[in-house]
């Protein structure tokens, strides 16, 4: 009985005028905007092989200086854009995509997309992911507003209550055909969008796409699923097909577009970053960490000493000067991580507010996994943070010991290096995330979406009995 109502109901749809209209629209809007984002994240990738091949060059050729003056010629690091960023670009536009690796200072990510946006900004970010968890919702509830109070206002819910079809049977079946019919429209653009994606051109491709690939179907299928579900069964709650359609686009105003912005400003007022500028001021405060220390400061000749195992600091076998600027390179490690830290623990309390947010609107939990999966979120953006620090390290300490051990017999500053070592500084190359590594950061998204289908086929099942002991007793 219940696979004869979903055929029924798919059959319906199809030869729906409204239903091919909107799915037309639907359709032809992610197929614009999977065209848009490859565009994007090809010129964006294109852009920044250009700007690492013009890094290296500048570098190479910087000519004859001491090393610690080339530490600070500094190098950048450029985040590269996975594959899957033309399916959700995530913070990719609003984070910074490079860093600039100078000594002493762990400098923030810059170069922010979206600040050289102008009032057509949002069209170039337009996305597949955007459309699927905000307009394919609405697509859903204007598709299914009738699906239950148009049978009460033709009479045919009575007779099904009659001829003895029961709530759970009736509710399988409406909520089947929808699942097929609506599958026939999303299913392959969803899959055609992330095909497109995986392969955009001259973009990083993760190591493990195809599990990222196959979580994402699965995320924005129980999502739309349950969109589905509650839209029949607040159908099941409304005397008519207008009062069904009112309810839901409400819903749906309320719970996918103006709960996520909200959320997102009371996170930010309640737990506001820090001004740049007392941000700046603290980073500088750390870079000269250890020249504030006397006590540190006097204690680095006889840590010298101590150190090579000799007794004056004349027989040291290594430049004094290289040694100190390493010992304030290392100084400042810990610092820095303590700076970088409270602006972490910033964005998990904004997170916190997210997340209880999403009990209200799971779109916000779609938005958290599909960013996560897509290798565009925060956490894959401090990985980047922390490989292009990692490597600012290296870097600085390679030349700091090329200036301690080949400059031991210069006086001061006066040893140079030339190209010869330059080349032998490493590219940056970042390696992003595995998502097994971070999987547990996104179990409470996926806990709440499961909830929300798991909540919404119980209330599909209670409004469609509601609706027909109704219907029964009037």
């Amino acid at each position: 009985m219940i696979s004869a109502i979903a055929h029924k109901e798919l059959k319906t749809y199809l030869r729906s005028g409204v239903f091919l209209a909107v799915a037309a629209a639907l359709t032809g809007l992610i197929v614009m905007s999977v065209i848009l984002s490859v565009q994007r994240v090809t010129a964006f990738e294109h852009e920044r092989a250009s700007a690492v091949a013009a890094d290296r060059t500048i570098w190479d050729e910087q000519g004859v200086k001491n090393p610690h003056g080339a530490a600070h010629f500094a190098r950048y690091a450029f985040r590269p854009t996975p594959t899957l960023a033309a399916f959700d670009p995530g913070v990719s536009d609003y984070a910074g995509m490079a860093l600039w690796m100078e000594a002493h200072y762990q400098n923030p990510a810059v170069f922010r997309r979206a600040e050289e946006r102008g009032d057509t900004g949002w069209i170039a970010s337009l996305s597949p992911a955007w459309i699927l968890q905000t307009m394919t919702p609405l697509f859903i509830f204007l598709v299914l507003f009738g699906a239950i109070a148009g049978e009460r206002e033709s009479g045919t819910l009575r007779q099904n209550a009659a001829l003895g079809v029961g709530p759970r049977v009736l509710a399988g079946g409406k909520l089947g055909g929808a699942a097929l019919s609506l599958g026939v429209v999303i299913a392959p653009v969803l899959a055609g969008a992330l095909f497109v994606a995986a392969g955009a051109d001259g973009a990083v491709t993760l190591e493990d796409n195809a599990l990222r690939i196959a979580g994402l179907t699965l995320a924005y299928g129980v999502f739309l699923l349950a969109a589905g579900a509650i839209a029949i069964g607040v159908s099941a709650l409304c005397r008519d097909r207008r009062s069904a359609l009112i309810a839901l686009v409400s819903i749906w105003a309320v719970s996918f577009v103006f709960t996520p912005r909200l959320a997102g400003d009371i996170a930010a007022s309640a737990h506001p970053e820090p001004d740049a500028g007392a941000l700046t001021a603290a980073l500088q405060k750390a870079a000269r960490g250890l020249g504030a220390d006397a006590e540190a400061m006097a204690a680095l000749p006889s840590d010298a000493m101590a150190e090579y195992g000799v007794a004056q600091m004349e027989d040291l076998p290594i430049n004094f000067l290289g040694y100190r600027l390493q010992r304030a390179e290392e100084y400042a490690y810990d610092l820095f991580a303590e700076i970088y830290g409270q602006l972490g623990a910033v964005h998990d309390a904004q997170e916190r507010i997210l997340d209880a947010a999403s009990v209200i609107s799971p779109v916000i939990a779609v938005k958290r996994l599909s960013s996560g999966l897509a290798g565009v979120d925060r956490l894959h953006q401090q990985a980047f943070i922390d490989g292009a620090e990692e490597h600012r390290r290296k870097i600085v300490e390679q030349l700091n010991r090329d200036f301690m051990i080949n400059g031991a017999d210069a006086v001061g500053a006066a040893y140079t290096a030339d190209e010869d070592l330059w080349r032998q500084i490493e590219d940056f190359d970042h390696r992003a995330l595995s998502f097994r590594v971070v999987a547990g950061s996104y179990v409470s998204s996926a806990l709440v979406l499961l909830a929300y289908l798991l909540g919404s086929i119980v209330f599909v099942r209670w409004a469609v009995a509601r609706a027909q002991k109704r219907v029964v007793q009037s």
